[in-house]
């Protein structure tokens, strides 16, 4: 205990502690600012407000790259945009032009095979009409040829009388090989023939005898040809006749 105690006294011999009697209403003592803590409060707002400007500056170039940006990005979409729509409407016109050439063709095509369908049958009628009109016209038009003939040979034999010696040729080629032939002619048509007698002989065979007469009671251009066999009608009207029946027989064939 005297050892520690000792030590102590020591100690405090070392550190004393002084204990000042506190002042519990101390009044403030008022700090006036100086010249120097005035320029630097001075400075250091005209850093901070640099720093500020600073800052502001770096927002607005923010801000304008930002805006400049949009506005370059805007403009791309918009070019692209104009691209594509420009695009999708040559395609629309393209597809629609196909679609509307498909469709024309198809339409001209269809048209175009109705028109011949149309012309077709119109042919086939028009046809059909053309041949029942000449059917039922034949008998008129082989009647007018007949007439007509008839009007030409008699013409013909009013012109030069001595024609109807080539039909009394043509008759008598077919019985030439006949012993006698007599010829019956009306006045009008005798005196021609009769100057071909030696003509119209040579045609018959050497023992033939050929024999020309006039006959009153036959019509002009009539000629009637005997022989030992028969009788030929070698007038002019005779043939006529058995040319319409031939033609008329040749007509009915066909109609069949």
């Amino acid at each position: 205990m005297s050892n520690n105690y000792s030590q102590d006294t020591s100690t405090n011999k070392q550190k004393q502690i002084k204990i000042r009697p506190m002042e519990l209403f101390k009044k403030k003592e008022s700090i006036q600012p100086t010249a120097e803590t005035i320029d630097d409060e001075l400075i250091a707002k005209q850093n901070k407000l640099a720093e500020l400007n600073r800052d502001l500056d770096h927002i607005k170039h923010q801000r304008e790259t930002l805006l400049k940006n949009t506005l370059e990005k805007i403009e791309r979409e918009k070019k692209d945009w104009e691209e594509e729509k420009r695009q999708l409407i040559k395609e629309t016109k393209e597809l629609g032009s196909k679609e509307g050439f498909a469709s024309g063709k198809e339409e001209s095509l269809n048209y175009y095979a109705e028109l011949v369908t149309k012309t077709n049958d119109i042919v086939d009628s028009a046809t059909k009409d053309y041949h029942a009109v000449l059917e039922s016209s034949e008998d008129i038009i082989l009647r007018l040829a007949i007439q007509s003939a008839e009007k030409i040979i008699q013409y013909k034999l009013e012109e030069k009388p001595e024609t109807f010696v080539h039909i009394v040729k043509a008759a008598i080629k077919d019985i030439k090989e006949q012993s006698t032939i007599s010829i019956y002619l009306h006045p009008d048509n005798y005196q021609f023939v009769l100057n071909q007698k030696e003509e119209l002989s040579r045609l018959l065979d050497s023992d033939s005898k050929l024999s020309i007469y006039v006959k009153d009671d036959t019509k002009v251009n009539n000629c009637f040809i005997e022989h030992p066999f028969g009788r030929i009608d070698a007038s002019i009207d005779t043939q006529l006749k058995q040319l319409r029946a031939i033609l008329h027989e040749v007509n009915m064939e066909n109609k069949q």
